[in-house]
């Protein structure tokens, strides 16, 4: 065992240890997260999964007090045997799909969990530095744990961070704090219509859902409110839980002014460039992918307007709120919370077969930029009740519940069930 590592619980069979800084890109405050599992003993997945369900308590009680797990250097192959690690853990139920996932979240043929990061751009390996966020929060379906496998390390970086947000959080001002306490935040309208045709039901049938399910529902579309701040139904800890990079405009570029400086050397020296300079930066992801670049361009055409439309606005009174989390913060407290999070980040890379297994209710994660191919799977696992509507923004997450059905499966259910419309 490492030095400086001898609170970690011991295994017979296995080597438990703080990832080594040569395991690292760069320095980390976070030094034991992950806290890795590496092979010793035995290689194979058969008996690794043994260990996984001998040990299953020990093992989520170490995720729940450093976040994550790393198992490392095991002979791990196959999207099934990913799939079957996973599982192996006592009480922990995967995912097969989630409302209203986003485009490219494909499951991978013959599994029933195993998912690809995105099939339509790169989310880590790229061009691009940012895009620090929590796991569906676009969705009312939060899984409260998350593991990613990494079939193909890529050439170059293409590491994943991880930001320790229960230890970020309680290093925020109150005031900051109570911002994101005080009230729900929006994460998104979705059209009753475009929920309607996923679903393959009709939209009076999505609508009286909705309303059963507690979402508000405003003239045509459904509005999804959630918690900014979860507190952990284990530890009692804090953890703020948002899509940061897309939520709160100018946070990426904060984060960006504070991480470059760890990208040394020419091979880095064209993409340090383009980082310097937020509006290249922001088009960084779309040289990798024509759907991105789409996107940036009808984005683009939106913000154009937008300020148009804008001024018109402000000179007839200020513009109302809708309720997004960004309209809360100062830019001081952008800056505030960007170096909060880095000072809480810890960065490691990845090696072929890794399976990190990771608390998503205290835990923000991003893919970090890189070259050569990268291929992650990713499983999604115990999805979390959440009764709504929500009175404030602040959520007392409870133990995920086996009985439990997310609101996505409930609604492939009601299709199933329901001639089409």
């Amino acid at each position: 065992m490492n030095a400086g590592s001898s609170a970690l619980p011991e295994w017979q069979g296995v080597t438990t240890r703080a990832v080594d800084a040569r395991e690292r890109p760069y320095a980390s405050g976070e030094t034991l997260l992950p806290v890795v599992i590496e092979a010793h003993r035995f290689r194979d997945v058969r008996t690794l999964r043994e260990f996984l369900v001998t040990h299953s308590a020990a093992l989520k009680d170490t995720m729940y007090e450093h976040g994550a797990i790393l198992l490392r250097g095991f002979d791990v192959q196959r999207d099934e045997d990913f799939e079957g690690i996973v599982t192996s853990l006592d009480a922990t139920r995967p995912m097969s799909g989630y409302f209203m996932s986003e485009p490219g979240r494909d499951k991978i043929a013959g599994t029933r969990a195993v998912f690809n990061t995105n099939s339509f751009y790169k989310t880590g390996g790229g061009l691009h530095l940012g895009g620090f966020h929590s796991e569906n929060f676009y969705s009312t379906d939060v899984p409260a744990v998350q593991s990613f496998w990494c079939k193909e390390p890529p050439s170059l970086g293409g590491e994943t961070a991880l930001v320790q947000s229960t230890h970020m959080y309680a290093d925020l001002p109150d005031a900051l704090k109570q911002k994101f306490e005080g009230e729900r935040v929006l994460a998104g309208i979705l059209p009753l219509s475009t929920v309607a045709a996923r679903y393959r039901l009709s939209v009076d049938a999505v609508k009286a859902f909705c309303l059963e399910a507690g979402l508000e529902v405003k003239g045509d579309s459904v509005l999804v409110h959630k918690p900014a701040v979860y507190k952990h139904w284990c530890t009692g800890r804090l953890a703020l839980q948002i899509n940061f990079s897309s939520e709160i405009k100018g946070l990426d570029a904060a984060l960006r002014r504070l991480i470059a400086p760890s990208y040394r050397g020419l091979r880095w020296a064209l993409p340090r460039l383009g980082w310097r300079y937020p509006a290249v930066a922001a088009l960084l992801p779309a040289l990798e992918s024509w759907r991105l670049a789409l996107q940036v361009l009808v984005g683009g055409m939106a913000a154009l307007a937008g300020r148009v439309f804008g001024k018109h606005a402000a000179a007839n009174g200020p513009a109302a709120s809708t309720g997004r989390i960004a309209e809360r913060l100062t830019p001081e407290d952008v800056e505030t919370l960007a170096a909060a999070i880095w000072r809480h980040t810890s960065v490691f890379t990845w090696k072929r077969g890794d399976v990190l297994i990771f608390d998503n209710l205290q835990l923000l994660h991003a893919g970090m930029p890189g070259r050569g191919r990268r291929e992650i799977r990713v499983m999604m696992c115990d999805p979390i009740r959440m009764d709504l509507p929500l009175a404030s923004g602040l959520f007392e997450a409870p133990r995920a519940n086996p009985a439990y059905e997310s609101m996505g499966t409930r609604l492939e259910r009601l299709a199933e069930a329901s001639p089409a419309p």
